[in-house]
């Protein structure tokens, strides 16, 4: 079975104003590749609502992930990993080419 730091190509965290330099060190000691990708404030984003521009912020983490053929992790920057993480299976195996998105830190795996 696959780890999650041998199979995940780069961990996408969605942040506003959040600190995410503890996250981002842990993750990359575990070995991942991160990349922050923090709401921007737009003028067209005035009237928005907050949960509105949250929204496009997580769009945008998928929309990254969508360019790429590699499995990809999208995590808030609130997120709290377990003690290593990244040894941690994948939820499903690598061979399916049916799976679209997967669910990792709920109650139990779900993949769909």
């Amino acid at each position: 079975m696959s780890t999650l730091v041998e199979s995940i190509n780069k961990v996408f965290i969605i942040a506003y104003k959040e600190a995410t330099d503890q996250l981002e060190a842990y993750l990359k000691q575990e070995g991942f590749d991160c990349e922050v990708l923090r709401q921007e404030d737009q003028p067209e984003y005035r009237e928005f609502s907050a949960s509105h521009r949250c929204l496009l912020n997580h769009c945008r983490a998928w929309e990254k992930s969508a360019e790429s053929q590699q499995l990809n992790l999208i995590l808030e920057a609130d997120f709290v990993p377990v003690k290593e993480f990244g040894k941690l299976p994948l939820p499903f195996s690598k061979d399916n080419h049916n799976i679209g998105v997967s669910w990792i830190y709920t109650c139990a795996p779900q993949v769909y």
